[in-house]
């Protein structure tokens, strides 16, 4: 089964590398607001802007950004999970 699900589980994996959080340079505390203007930012960053509004509006749906937020490195400071992430992207 090759879309993350086992069984008749609706248990998901979830890719932390491809996160919206992290995609988008907030954490799991971010108000709507902060997101809005991280989206901003990172537009002005990417060569094809349209590869965020799914990100954006997943973070903004709460009843998806729950399952982010349990996915994302929790108690962890701001330098661990830039450790976390810069680990996770390289190629072993």
């Amino acid at each position: 089964m090759g879309d993350g699900r086992r069984g008749n589980d609706r248990f998901l994996f979830i890719d932390l590398l491809n996160n919206p959080f992290h995609r988008l340079g907030v954490d799991p505390t971010a108000t709507s607001q902060q997101i809005v203007c991280a989206f901003e930012a990172a537009v002005k960053s990417v060569s094809s802007p349209s590869v965020l509004i799914p990100e954006r509006d997943t973070i903004l749906d709460l009843r998806r950004r729950l399952t982010l937020e349990l996915a994302y490195p929790i108690d962890s400071a701001p330098d661990e999970v830039a450790t976390i992430y810069r680990v996770l992207s390289q190629e072993l």
